[in-house]
C-alpha cells in the first residue's frame, strides 16, 4: 500500500514531460549554477528568486540563492548572470535573451550563461523562468501552451 501511495504522489507531482527535457538535452553544467543579478540594475532579486525556486521545485540542480554581482567583473564558471540589454543591443526587440557558453565549441558542458532582459519587463517572473530554462539547457516548447518554455505569453 505504501508503495502504491508513493507512486501516486510521484505521478501526481509531474507537471509536463517537457519539464524534464534537460535529461535528454545533453547540456549539463559541470558545476551547480548560481544566479546573479548585475548590481547596476534595479532588477529585484526576489523576483528572480521566484523563477529559480520554480526550477528547483522541478528538480533542476541550481543554487537556490540569488545574489548581486558587479558586472564590470568577468563572469566565472558556473554563473548565470542577468542584466539589461545595452542601448541598441536588442535590434529584434526581444523580451529577453539567454546566451549560454560551453567550455568548447563541440562540447555540451556549460561554462556560464548571460541573460539579457528589457528594463520594462524586469518584474515579470515568467521572463526569468523562461530564460533560466534556456540557461539550464531547455529549448523552446511550441507544442505546449502551458509550458514555461513557450513563447505564447504576451507582455
Amino acid at each position: 500500500m505504501k508503495f502504491f501511495l508513493f507512486i501516486m504522489v510521484l505521478v501526481s507531482s509531474i507537471g509536463h514531460a517537457s519539464d524534464f527535457d534537460h535529461l535528454r538535452s545533453s547540456k549539463y553544467w559541470t558545476t551547480t549554477p548560481s544566479v546573479y543579478v548585475c548590481n547596476n540594475t534595479s532588477i529585484d532579486t526576489q523576483v528572480v528568486k521566484q523563477a529559480v525556486d520554480f526550477w528547483v521545485d522541478q528538480g533542476f540542480k541550481i543554487n537556490p540563492h540569488v545574489s548581486q554581482k558587479d558586472c564590470n567583473r568577468s563572469i566565472e564558471v558556473g554563473q548565470i548572470v542577468i542584466e539589461y540589454f545595452v542601448p541598441g543591443g536588442n535590434p529584434n526587440y526581444y523580451n529577453a535573451l539567454a546566451n549560454s557558453y560551453n567550455f568548447k565549441h563541440d562540447s555540451n558542458h556549460r561554462a556560464y550563461s548571460k541573460i539579457y532582459v528589457r528594463k520594462s519587463l524586469q518584474n515579470e517572473v515568467d521572463i526569468y523562468k523562461h530564460e533560466i530554462g534556456h540557461s539550464l539547457g531547455l529549448e523552446d516548447d511550441f507544442s505546449n501552451y502551458e509550458s514555461v518554455m513557450t513563447h505564447e505569453k504576451m507582455y
